[in-house]
């Protein structure tokens, strides 16, 4: 009976390991296709600005949290119709899919993500990027925010 859990244990490992595979094998595709479209060099320079700005509101970049709310930004930037709504049941899933996880973790590491940065002293940034609201705002609320702030500021699409 050992043998056989040791066997599915095994398998269970083998099988996570050609999904992340899988996983990283479409983002290299992607970021191919980008090349080819030259949009790559204009996405990375929006993700620089992002990183830049999630820095100077203390975000910590060892997060999953900062990660995903890269990736929400980015996502929201080129697929404007994610800021009319639909985050958590449209994008948290399709991030979810991205990172081999699920939306709710999606939205708990985001979530706690907000809380540090709230913690912090960023007054001056904050009063920017939240011009109307400066308590903690909903995941939401705080990746429309970032993304609206990247568009205004410069006007991107990617």
């Amino acid at each position: 009976m050992t043998e056989k859990k040791e066997i599915l244990r095994e398998l269970k490992e083998i099988s996570s390991k050609v999904t992340e595979l899988i996983s990283k094998l479409e983002k290299e595709e992607k970021e191919k296709e980008m090349i080819l479209e030259g949009r790559y060099e204009q996405n990375e320079t929006i993700e620089k600005e992002l990183e830049s700005i999630l820095s100077q509101l203390g975000a910590s970049k060892k997060s999953k949290g900062y990660q995903y709310i890269i990736r929400a930004v980015l996502i929201c930037l080129k697929d404007p119709s994610f800021l009319n709504g639909g985050v958590t049941t449209r994008l948290y899933p399709k991030i979810a899919e991205e990172f081999g996880t699920n939306p709710h973790n999606i939205d708990h590491a985001i979530q706690y993500q907000i809380q540090i940065i709230f913690q912090k002293d960023n007054l001056e940034i904050r009063k920017k990027l939240f011009p109307f609201n400066m308590r903690k705002p909903s995941n939401s609320n705080f990746i429309v925010s970032l993304a609206e702030y990247l568009s205004m500021s410069r006007h991107h699409q990617i």
